[in-house]
């Protein structure tokens, strides 16, 4: 079939612009498979995407799931049917309907691909996905950028100092100095801190399904299962979570009412109800400190998230100038690429700092090397004077 598809598609039948139901019979294709719908080949792109060990995870997670939701009202037209036209009307009525380029932009990563296995198949003569979506919908995403070390100071002290929210300063200094990802610090147990060995075990994450199901799946990535060192300030405020764990438990009977997930109990955190926190509660809370913030103080906070968070950890790390490849161990990334797209945050201020400390520790061992070539000289003159 390979031959007469070529044969055919520099033929008559492209260039007199015949419909595509004409170009199929022509290739024999069986009339079937023209009508197949959307949704057939978004279950049949992600049947083979499971059969992928390193790409299971994704495909059966819940914002992959999502997908299948967005495309509902696309997914009934059959594949024959739509044209490139078609396909960039969907995304931009996506937008319209309030949906974020994000979101747009995860639905087209799945149709995009689903359509060239029907085209890789000859049973699309084009794939009418295969255009730049930043011609077709306005990107406006906002950019989570890392807030300055100064900014997260100020933030950590007013959290420490706010009768309010001084509740929540452990977590908010343990998100700004570890770099964990919200979904795993919310699957963290009581077992998976090691106070003796001063670690955190990061093995799964707990997330809450758009039928508002909590589960707990492995991690993002097999990158992201990982042990943790932990300083001793992150450690006392662990410290501090388990001592109020324990006192609620004891206080309000509330180990009764704690519910398993997935066969996991003891998890850090729990309401009054027995149910488990997820990243939508800290990310409430922090935007509700943020908004605090701002109105008491004349110099604005920006937003900050549980993933602002992460990437100031990982700023931080990198203007401190720490190997790549173990900032990517201690952030999880499974692509150093993504750990290295930090290094290019870095600007003028960050550049002179870095030559601020080359040039002292220059100097420092101008300095070592000097008094070592004292020492050694006062050593050979009290060598001589002995032997005279």
């Amino acid at each position: 079939m390979g031959y007469k598809t070529e044969a055919l598609l520099k033929g008559e039948l492209i260039t007199d612009k015949l419909n595509r139901m004409t170009l199929w019979r022509r290739l024999q294709i069986p009339e079937y498979l023209y009508d197949w719908r959307v949704r057939e080949i978004f279950c049949e792109y992600r049947k083979l995407m499971k059969t992928n060990a390193a790409l299971s995870d994704y495909f059966t997670a819940p914002p992959f799931e999502n997908i299948g939701y967005f495309i509902r009202d696309f997914s009934s037209k059959t594949i024959g049917s739509v044209r490139t036209s078609d396909a960039k009307l969907f995304l931009i009525k996506l937008q319209e309907d309030g949906k974020g380029y994000s979101t747009i932009k995860s639905v087209r990563g799945v149709l995009r691909p689903a359509f060239q296995l029907a085209v890789d198949d000859d049973l699309l003569v084009k794939n009418p996905f295969s255009f730049a979506l930043a011609g077709v919908v306005v990107n406006d995403s906002v950019s989570r950028d890392a807030i300055s070390l100064d900014q997260m100071q100020k933030f950590l002290k007013f959290v420490h100092d706010d009768n309010c929210y001084c509740k929540y300063y452990e977590v908010v200094y343990i998100l700004f100095h570890t770099g964990m990802r919200i979904s795993e610090f919310c699957g963290l147990t009581v077992k998976d801190i090691d106070f003796v060995n001063h670690t955190i075990n990061i093995d799964k994450q707990v997330i809450r399904t758009k039928d508002m199901d909590v589960i707990v799946q492995e991690t993002k990535t097999a990158s992201g299962k990982r042990i943790l060192p932990m300083k001793a300030e992150v450690e006392e405020c662990f410290k501090s979570i388990i001592r109020d764990r324990t006192r609620a438990v004891n206080d309000d009977n509330v180990i009764q009412l704690e519910q398993t997930v997935d066969g996991y109990s003891g998890f850090l955190f729990i309401d009054d109800n027995g149910l488990h926190l997820v990243a939508m509660h800290w990310e409430h809370r922090l935007s509700h400190m943020v908004n605090r913030y701002n109105q008491i103080y004349k110099v604005q906070m920006p937003k900050i998230t549980p993933h602002v968070c992460r990437h100031t950890y990982c700023s931080n790390m990198a203007r401190k100038g720490m190997n790549p490849k173990t900032l990517q161990y201690l952030m999880g990334h499974s692509d150093i690429s993504v750990t290295l797209n930090v290094y290019t945050h870095l600007g003028l201020q960050d550049a002179v700092e870095e030559m601020t400390r080359l040039q002292d520790l220059e100097r420092a061992r101008e300095e070592q090397e000097r008094m070592d070539g004292n020492s050694a000289f006062i050593d050979e003159a009290d060598g001589d004077s002995m032997v005279i």
